[in-house]
């Protein structure tokens, strides 16, 4: 029977106790010494550390011989930027923070994502055609989300009064006619009438 070629593996990092994965296997945290069973040949291993970028790489074992692999692990930078993310109804809402309009509007069922906001309190408004500009504040956390959501009011508009320019075809003849005028006090289920004349 031929004898399986075998080798051995010796795994450091800094920071120690990175995970190790060798063929996507768990072999525990470095540093670790994985002997008596590693195939001759390429081998894919991966430390992993909570706060620290991944490290992938691919490794050789020789028979009867140890292979020595050492990596420093690179630090994930803390963010320092958070984001708002900002919902309306209805939707298609312009949105505008601290004054200044971002270039979006808001969609229905996915939130307008406002990023690249430094931690701090802001004033967000929404505005739309036909309704009342809604103002809020929110504040900003580094790497976190704030959600803002608005619920837009219509605008009622102002019919208590109204002009009427009148012109005739010939020129001075008399004429009468009635106009329709809504009023102001409360709102009527029936119009009112007014004569107008013209001579």
């Amino acid at each position: 029977m031929q004898k399986q070629e075998l080798g051995t593996l010796s795994v450091s990092s800094n920071p120690s106790g990175a995970a190790i994965y060798l063929d996507q296997i768990y072999y525990g945290t470095t540093p670790k010494t994985i002997g008596g069973g590693v195939s001759a040949g390429l081998h894919d291993l991966e430390l992993t550390k909570a706060g620290y970028e991944d490290s992938v790489m691919r490794v050789r074992i020789y028979t009867d011989q140890v292979t020595t692999v050492s990596k420093s692990l690179k630090k994930i930078p803390s963010p320092s930027t958070g984001s708002i993310q900002v919902t309306s109804n209805p939707a298609y809402a312009s949105i505008s923070v601290n004054g200044i309009y971002h270039g979006g509007e808001t969609t229905p069922g996915t939130p307008l994502v406002i990023s690249g906001l430094t931690p701090g309190r802001y004033s967000v408004q929404a505005t739309l055609t036909g309704y009342s500009d809604a103002v809020t504040s929110a504040t900003v956390n580094a790497g976190a989300a704030t959600p803002v959501s608005f619920s837009l009011s219509p605008v009622t508009p102002d019919i208590t009064t109204a002009s009427l320019k009148v012109t005739s075809a010939p020129s001075g003849g008399q004429r009468s006619m009635w106009i329709i005028s809504w009023p102001g006090s409360a709102p009527l289920p029936y119009p009112a009438y007014h004569p107008v004349y013209m001579r």
